[in-house]
């Protein structure tokens, strides 16, 4: 039951952080455009969400209990139970925060160990790159290219220190939802 309490003490306390995030500025088109392109995809497949649901889950720390374990029988009580917790951090926003914050609020409840982390990052839209990628889309394709985010990890992580990343995704072959057996 411990390890219930803490589950729901760790959601009470990430939903908290949520509400003093402040995202940059220059990312909040690509937000609602992430929004519109996972609500479409939603919908697609018979999901009934709303723009805001998307814009939240875009826009704010995920959490994603999605691995727990304990115990050794199923007729003895648990000695032990522990949890993976996934969430996705988006920019403007700093794991080691997160990291902190929930931390202290579990503090005598349950021990945090964090397993990977990575620091959101994202090139500017406002950058020459993104624009000139932008002018050669429209150029070349005839359509207009929406900016993103996407809150999981590319490989741009690993190419940080000062090199701008883009990444490109036909979303027609986008399907939903993402990360299941059919995926």
């Amino acid at each position: 039951m411990r390890l219930v309490r803490a589950i729901g003490k760790a959601e009470e306390l990430i939903n908290e952080f949520n509400r003093g995030i402040k995202l940059p500025s220059e990312l909040m088109d690509a937000i609602r455009n992430s929004a519109e392109v996972y609500l479409e995809a939603a919908r697609a497949s018979g999901l009934n969400l709303t723009l805001s649901d998307f814009e939240r889950v875009v826009g704010t720390v995920s959490f994603n209990p999605g691995v727990v374990r304990g115990g050794s029988k199923i007729n003895m009580v648990p000695d032990y139970a522990e949890l993976e917790l996934d969430m996705r951090v988006p920019p403007g926003v700093s794991p080691s925060q997160v990291i902190n914050y929930l931390r202290s609020g579990l503090s005598g409840a349950a021990d945090v160990e964090v397993l990977d982390t990575s620091e959101p990052n994202y090139t500017s839209p406002n950058e020459s790159i993104a624009r000139l990628v932008h002018e050669g889309i429209e150029r070349v394709l005839g359509t207009t290219p929406k900016p993103i985010i996407v809150t999981g990890a590319t490989d741009g992580r690993y190419f940080r220190l000062g090199v701008y990343r883009l990444l490109f995704m036909d979303l027609g072959s986008w399907r939903w939802p993402m990360h299941t057996m059919s995926t």
